[in-house]
């Protein structure tokens, strides 16, 4: 079911993966700015790549992928214009990107390639989530890679390197170089990612210390911050006009 978000002027909608797709994707968005004027927001690294569909009146379509980043970075969407995404897993880059996943970086993609005309094709988020679906479905991970990442996302990122290697059947050294290779940075510092956007997902307000994450609360926000660029106050007092994943869901329509 999809969940609509209250952003900025924004309509943002979110639906989870559930199905048999969920080992490769984790959520699929729609976002449009229907507005005059461009609106600004800053996307927290989350450890997953995307594809995205750029709408605007009199342009032709733009997609794009998203590789992992490993901090926070600004987003400015224009006026009159629609976003479709889909959040992967990094289990899915097989799939996806036949050379090395772009790291802090986009790159755009042919729409008559891969995923394009699915995602071209698509007229709102439950069409999406379906074709998406489909195709996702249908791939599988090798069984070491699928094992590794089964871990890294049970855990949140809070494994050592050695249970994640064990986890695969890989040595610490071949798990490294297989992040290297296919993502551009260690397992250490892809970890790190997930357990920093895990202790995010858990701030409440007046709670603003995520407990399990880490040793201890200065550990927790210095972490935090390394990868977000703000504290985690400054994170709960931004929620509603700049942390875009952090803004809290509407009520359901009646």
């Amino acid at each position: 079911m999809s969940v609509r978000k209250a952003f900025l002027q924004l309509d943002y909608l979110i639906e989870p993966a559930c199905g048999p797709e969920a080992d490769l994707v984790d959520a699929y968005w729609q976002m449009a700015n229907p507005g005059l004027t461009p609106q600004a927001f800053t996307v927290l690294t989350d450890g997953c790549c995307k594809l995205l569909l750029q709408r605007q009146p009199n342009q032709e379509p733009e997609l794009i992928l998203s590789g992992v980043w490993t901090h926070a970075f600004e987003i400015r969407l224009p006026a009159a214009t629609t976003l479709l995404g889909v959040r992967f897993k990094l289990p899915a880059v097989e799939f996806l990107c036949p050379s090395q996943l772009p790291l802090n970086a986009t790159r755009p993609l042919p729409l008559t390639e891969g995923l394009g005309p699915a995602l071209l094709a698509a007229h709102d988020l439950a069409d999406l989530a379906r074709r998406v679906g489909d195709w996702a479905a249908s791939r599988h991970p090798a069984p070491a890679p699928r094992a590794l990442f089964a871990a890294l996302y049970a855990s949140h990122g809070t494994l050592p390197v050695s249970q994640l290697a064990a986890a695969a059947g890989w040595s610490a050294r071949t798990v490294n170089r297989y992040f290297q290779r296919q993502f551009g940075l260690s397992l250490k510092t892809y970890a790190d990612i997930l357990r920093s956007y895990a202790a995010t997902q858990q701030l409440r307000p007046g709670d603003l210390y995520a407990v399990g994450a880490y040793y201890d609360q200065s550990h927790g926000i210095r972490d935090v911050k390394k990868h977000t660029g703000a504290t985690p106050r400054q994170l709960d007092q931004h929620r509603h006009d700049r942390f875009i994943q952090l803004s809290p869901p509407l009520p359901p329509e009646q």
